[in-house]
């Protein structure tokens, strides 16, 4: 694994790895870049890659099948109170771009209120008869939690 200083304003790494997966052998290479824009902003876009072979697996029967994943993620901090979160991925095994979108309010220690969408779209949705919806599913969370003093 390779990885740069945290503290600074661009944060890199790269893992790689490679072994024994469930009866077959993987090798995959994760990646990460990060900007820290200012105190208040940053972001990051990571790049998985994986191969996985149950070829020579004679208790599995299954091919090897490579797996993309490219995702981005930004974050907002209003300040110690409010803050905002998107999460954007996609994979080529599912062909679908899931989205994150989260509101954070902490108005007290050990209390958060959350406010979260998560839209799913298909990227495929001309490959498939009958066509696919261009939204697979979507979600509205709202959670509170906090902490109780006993």
């Amino acid at each position: 694994a390779w990885e740069s200083a945290t503290n600074k304003r661009f944060y890199a790494e790269i893992n790689p790895l490679y072994g024994r997966f469930y009866g077959g052998k993987r090798f995959s290479i994760n990646s990460k870049l990060s900007y820290n824009i200012n105190k208040h902003f940053n972001a990051d876009i990571k790049y998985s890659y994986s191969n996985i072979d149950f070829s020579n697996s004679s208790s599995t029967g299954m091919p090897a099948f490579t797996s993309h994943l490219v995702a981005a993620n930004f974050q907002y901090n209003y300040n110690t109170k409010i803050s905002a979160k998107l999460l954007w991925q996609y994979d080529n095994l599912s062909k679908t771009i899931t989205t994150n979108i989260r509101l954070r309010y902490n108005p007290k220690e050990g209390t958060d209120l959350y406010f979260v969408y998560n839209p799913v779209l298909n990227t495929n949705i001309l490959e498939r008869i009958p066509q696919a919806p261009m939204l697979n599913s979507q979600q509205v969370i709202i959670k509170f939690s906090t902490t109780l003093n006993l």
